[in-house]
């Protein structure tokens, strides 16, 4: 484990690349993570790839690689991310890839597809305005969605979360239609 001790990290697009069964805490007290990218990581121990404090910020990063953490840790736990880009692919028993976290305007790729857990992701997600693409596995594993005007695109089931919060189901066609989106309360601004 890599212990980070630090009140910022400005990354200046610095890339973490091919980290090997690591896991980086970030001691609670820190305050910002921006612009450092971690770039096809695999995961497979006990422990959170990157466990921050529940009171810091990373924001403008990129995060990509395998997880196949057989246990309840996930990819990334505990605080808010903004504006980062996410690409994750759980293998065998991995089941979570985000926990207790808040996420503003950020795209998110989870593929499940060669997973083998029934388990759900984590319950205390809160997605703001941000983008998710999913696979499930042959078990139909679902994301957990809240917050607000975001969209799940899934082979699982299409959901968008509307300005107020509220979880609509959504086809193929109705996803690509802004007049339809905008119809039931998902902000969109171009057609």
């Amino acid at each position: 484990m890599i212990e980070i001790k630090c009140t910022e990290i400005q990354g200046n697009d610095w890339v973490i690349k091919n980290a090997y069964n690591i896991s980086f805490n970030i001691s609670s007290g820190y305050k910002k993570i921006s612009r450092l990218h971690f770039l096809n990581f695999y995961h497979m121990r006990n422990l959170h790839f990157i466990n921050n404090g529940s009171d810091s910020t990373i924001s403008e990063c990129k995060f990509s690689g395998i997880s196949t953490s057989p246990s309840s840790y996930s990819v990334i736990s505990n605080g808010t991310l903004r504006r980062c880009s996410f690409n994750f692919k759980l293998i065998d028993k991995a089941h979570r890839s985000l926990s207790n976290l808040k996420l503003y305007f950020c795209k998110v790729a989870i593929d499940h597809s060669e997973s083998t857990t029934t388990y759900g992701e984590d319950e205390n997600m809160y997605y703001y305005n941000c983008f998710f693409e999913h696979k499930t596995n042959a078990n139909n594993r679902k994301l957990y969605f809240a917050g607000n005007s975001s969209i799940l695109h899934s082979d699982a089931g299409n959901y968008i979360l509307s300005a107020s919060g509220t979880k609509v189901s959504v086809t193929e066609d109705q996803l690509k239609n802004a007049a339809y989106l905008r119809s039931i309360g998902f902000p969109i601004a171009g057609d």
